[in-house]
């Protein structure tokens, strides 16, 4: 079903399904709903973070016509996801759920908070119920995230392939640029340009898969291509992580005042907001504020509780001097067995950090064995403290 809608200085105005013909007036709370829908879906192509407020707004003026409208409350649950507003996002799901417990898609989305929340028992029953109901590519990716969170890469890639599978031509970019992560997270950097380019050729514009290839060049030495593939991927979606590693990437390559730019525009992205965990690592690892740094991180991780919020919160703590804090957060970020290179290397240097070199020794090992290609700097540390241990 085609929706079209059009923001106008006098507020919100939503064309009915598949015709520009017969507009229906902004407090229809159908049309509303069907907005706010349309302005997430745009926003998960673009990566635009501004259209989620025009989303919640639409979803906020339908509830206020009326209270119980299904669909605005479902659509609200994923505009407070892509908030990172994880705790109202699970109640308003609940709410949706506690009307219609059948839903694939509130399932979805409850159980995406809950992830983030740190509540992988409640998010698993929600995609496990979400599967039942509808295996479909949105449920196979759900639990290909869960499978990778618990350490199980081959069985997350297999259900990623199911999903690039079940996915319909609107989504099939997407799935098969996270084909291409999974690919890259265990090392196998070939395999991850495949999918990209298989993205690519879907979607030109997708800035994550050109992101993704850009990675994945780098590994394989391609890196004059990696640079333009890096470039034109921030040109669409000003990424801070991307651009942080398009700035490690010139910096590798001797190129100071590129690699500046580059490092400039993740203070740029800063301030789009919703990167506080992200920027908090880049600055840590770069030595800027590393106090401020750490404060961010154990802000972020007040709302998301995931074994990512307490990886940014070991690093940060481990930059700003605080080993206990890193030591503590460390162990909570590597409990469900996550192989995730950058994970275990930052959980490595840490234990090194405290003397432990058994344990060092044993996460900078696996790190590399996980992902080599992890980081052009990076992974050359982890090199470096393991011939040192040994």
């Amino acid at each position: 079903m085609r929706w079209a809608a059009a923001v106008v200085a006098a507020g919100l105005l939503t064309l009915v399904p598949g015709t520009a013909e017969h507009p229906r007036r902004r407090e229809d709370p159908d049309a509303l709903a069907a907005a706010a829908a349309s302005f997430m879906n745009r926003a998960r192509v673009t990566g635009d973070a501004s259209l989620y407020a025009q989303a919640e707004t639409a979803c906020d003026r339908a509830l206020a016509l009326r209270p119980d409208h299904y669909d605005a409350l479902r659509v609200r649950a994923w505009v407070l996801d892509g908030q990172h507003r994880f705790a109202e996002a699970a109640v308003a799901a609940r709410r949706a759920r506690s009307i219609r417990p059948s839903d694939p898609f509130n399932l979805g989305t409850l159980g995406d908070a809950l992830v983030e929340l740190g509540d992988y028992d409640g998010a698993a029953a929600a995609f496990q119920a979400m599967l039942d109901l509808r295996p479909d590519a949105a449920s196979y990716a759900r639990g290909a995230y869960l499978r990778e969170l618990y350490g199980d890469v081959a069985g997350a890639e297999e259900l990623m392939t199911e999903a690039v599978k079940a996915a319909g031509p609107g989504d099939l970019a997407w799935y098969r640029s996270q084909l291409g992560d999974l690919r890259f997270a265990r090392g196998d950097a070939r395999g991850a340009a495949i999918e990209h380019r298989e993205a690519l050729r879907v979607a030109p514009r997708s800035h994550a898969a050109l992101a993704g290839l850009a990675r994945a060049a780098a590994a394989l030495g391609q890196q004059e291509q990696a640079v333009a593939l890096y470039s034109r991927s921030l040109e669409i979606f000003p990424s801070p992580a991307i651009a942080a590693e398009l700035g490690e990437l010139l910096d590798h390559l001797g190129r100071p005042g590129p690699a500046a730019r580059s490092f400039a525009l993740v203070e740029a992205a800063a301030e789009l907001g919703g990167f506080d965990r992200q920027i908090a690592v880049i600055h840590a690892d770069r030595g800027i504020d590393v106090l401020g740094a750490w404060r961010a991180a154990e802000a972020s991780l007040a709302s998301r509780r995931d074994v990512y919020g307490y990886d940014a919160v070991a690093w940060c703590a481990l930059k700003a001097g605080q080993l206990e804090r890193a030591r503590q957060a460390a162990r909570e970020a590597t409990a469900l067995g996550t192989q995730d290179a950058r994970l275990l290397y930052h959980a490595g240097m840490i234990a090194l950090a405290s003397g432990d070199a058994a344990e060092a020794r044993h996460r900078l090992s696996q790190a590399l064995e996980t992902n080599p290609h992890f980081g052009l700097r990076d992974a050359a540390i982890a090199r470096r403290a393991l011939r040192e241990l040994s």
